[in-house]
């Protein structure tokens, strides 16, 4: 990329994109000894100069050479330095700890709810925006715990977190998997909105060997008892929070869902 092809792309760029940069390769003279090329991807993110005022466009400086370890994910890396929202808010203990106790009383209340002869058996929980998967594995989490406080030895918990972006996608499955949940939680690459997209999908089970021998894909379609979700910004409304709940009511829930939060 020339100097003026650098400009444009900066120029053309919004405040919340990021222009990404690869220098090197044969072309540069930077050709290793092996014979081949080194290449450097460098990712320009806007912050704002808080010096001279306005914005001023700094290198995230990921390097990605035949050196890093090849179970680098480059593309989850790029996501959480370009999206810097993204680790204040999983570190805001605060915030944790109210959506902690919000899904905690949600999980005891459907279970009670669900713990009578006849009952649905599966508990299903839809993540919506599911991120790193913290909240759903919240949920399963917490409808384990409320299952075995009432000695139900047939009920169980599945709990599915839809994130349309990849890099999280994936990001989120080994969150799970480190967390010993692949056997409840199946993280979908997937927008809740696509018409294609249903609870319970067949199609999405190969992400979770685990799920999907233990407890089968009977239920094409099934509907949610609980919907967390995390679409709220800085101006409440800018991430779609209102037509994915619409959609979530009309196509996923149940019309006694549990919804977390449920005002703001």
């Amino acid at each position: 990329m020339s100097g003026e092809e650098l400009a444009r792309a900066i120029q053309r760029a919004r405040y919340n994109e990021a222009v990404i940069v690869q220098v090197g390769g044969e072309e540069d003279g930077q050709s290793r000894c092996d014979g081949e090329a080194r290449n450097t991807e460098i990712v320009l993110v806007a912050c704002l100069d808080t010096v001279n005022g306005g914005v001023v466009w700094q290198n995230a400086a990921l390097s990605h050479s035949n050196e890093a370890d090849e179970d680098d994910d480059v593309g989850i890396a790029r996501h959480l330095r370009t999206k810097r929202w993204a680790l204040p808010m999983l570190n805001d203990r605060r915030r944790n700890e109210l959506y902690s106790h919000a899904i905690r009383k949600a999980c005891r209340q459907t279970v009670s709810k669900r713990n009578v002869p006849g009952g649905d058996d599966t508990i299903r929980i839809l993540d919506i925006g599911t991120g790193t998967g913290l909240l759903a594995m919240m949920g399963a989490h917490f409808t384990k715990g409320a299952i075995n406080e009432h000695d139900n030895e047939t009920m169980k918990v599945r709990v599915t977190g839809v994130e349309m972006a990849s890099s999280m996608a994936r990001l989120a499955r080994m969150t799970v998997h480190a967390n010993g949940l692949s056997d409840t939680v199946t993280v979908v690459e997937d927008h809740s909105m696509d018409p294609n997209f249903v609870l319970d999908d067949a199609r999405f089970t190969d992400s979770s060997p685990e799920l999907a021998s233990s407890n089968g894909v009977e239920s094409v379609g099934a509907k949610a008892d609980i919907c967390t979700s995390e679409l709220l910004e800085s101006g409440l409304l800018g991430e779609g929070v209102l037509p994915s709940l619409r959609d979530a009511w009309r196509r996923h829930l149940k019309p006694d869902a549990v919804v977390v939060p449920q005002r703001a």
